[in-house]
């Protein structure tokens, strides 16, 4: 257990981090295989029941009956071929949506090119290095100066107390002195004006430092690092795509609520008429092919019955 880390918190920091290779090469495998189903589930189970074979006939177990009960061995093989050659290109095409949205969102730019969001944290974990410290005075060797001229970084550096020991290129905006609490919760500041600043610290000079290294790029620290600025686009379109999914979800399951309505009122007013004598033959076919065919076989029997009765009445009235 980590000292004061939460559940929680540990999830969010260690396991998420830790299993999101994972998640996503599960996920893309999955997606190749969307168009496999339970064989044993679609076939075993409904076998060959008419009222169940319409509503089963997946792609597997068609291939299976084209190629074992028809002998169809051009059909099975076409079906098939084009099973799996679509679960191939989804494959390739969840591969390559993931790298690229990958370093879309998890990318930043820099002077050597495209570095990841987490390069920022771990170039302030690595500065310590550059710093020499004796007594209570600190410096930093040119090769980190060299390096915060490069990329365009700023640096602050507190001594013990939280007071600045030494600064290099440093906002105007940074304060001479913080407390605890206010290093802790810069730690976890999101960006802001398109500037993200990290923390790490170091012993040297018989005291701690602690190094503030600002970054010109917009890194969004929620349980990983991330663009802020390409997260900040991709944002509202996902937030309107989901609202046109739900939108769409909920018309489809208001038609089809509708559509179910007046199919199990159709039904309803059979039964009433077929009471009545008054029944009209209904469709066989779609959903409710099966009730339809039931009612259509119950009022053809009720209807022979009456003639049957009416044809013993006649013959009775007859011998009277």
């Amino acid at each position: 257990m980590l000292d004061g880390a939460s559940f929680l918190q540990r999830v969010r920091y260690i396991t998420l981090p830790m299993l999101r290779p994972t998640i996503a090469m599960i996920f893309i495998l999955r997606l190749g295989s969307i168009l496999a189903s339970d064989f044993g589930l679609f076939y075993q189970v409904p076998m060959n029941s008419n009222s169940l074979q319409t509503v089963t006939q997946t792609l597997d177990v068609y291939v299976y009956k084209a190629l074992m009960l028809q002998a169809n061995f051009n059909y099975s093989a076409a079906a098939s071929f084009l099973q799996n050659l679509v679960g191939c290109a989804l494959l390739l095409l969840a591969a390559a949506a993931a790298v690229g949205l990958y370093y879309y969102v998890f990318s930043i730019p820099e002077p050597n090119g495209l570095s990841l969001a987490s390069w920022p944290n771990r170039f302030t974990d690595n500065f310590p290095g550059w710093i020499e410290a004796e007594g209570n005075t600190v410096r930093v060797a040119d090769i980190g100066l060299e390096r915060l001229d490069e990329y365009g970084l700023c640096l602050q550096i507190l001594d013990a107390s939280g007071r600045e020991a030494f600064s290099y290129r440093k906002p105007a905006s940074w304060p001479e002195a913080y407390s605890a609490a206010e290093l802790a919760a810069l730690a976890e500041q999101p960006y802001e004006d398109g500037r993200s600043v990290f923390v790490s610290s170091t012993d040297a000079g018989a005291q701690t430092w602690t190094c503030l290294v600002g970054f010109p790029y917009p890194i969004g620290k929620r349980m990983i690092y991330y663009n802020g600025r390409t997260v900040g686009r991709l944002l509202p379109v996902f937030a309107a795509a989901a609202a046109l999914i739900l939108g769409i979800a909920a018309a489809a399951l208001f038609l089809y609520g509708l559509w179910l309505t007046r199919r199990t009122a159709a039904i309803t007013r059979g039964i009433e008429a077929a009471s009545r004598r008054e029944y009209q033959a209904l469709p066989e076919r779609g959903l409710f092919s099966d009730v339809n065919a039931a009612l259509n076989q119950m009022d053809a029997r009720l209807r022979h019955s009456e003639q049957l009765r009416a044809q013993t009445y006649a013959m009775v009235d007859k011998f009277e």
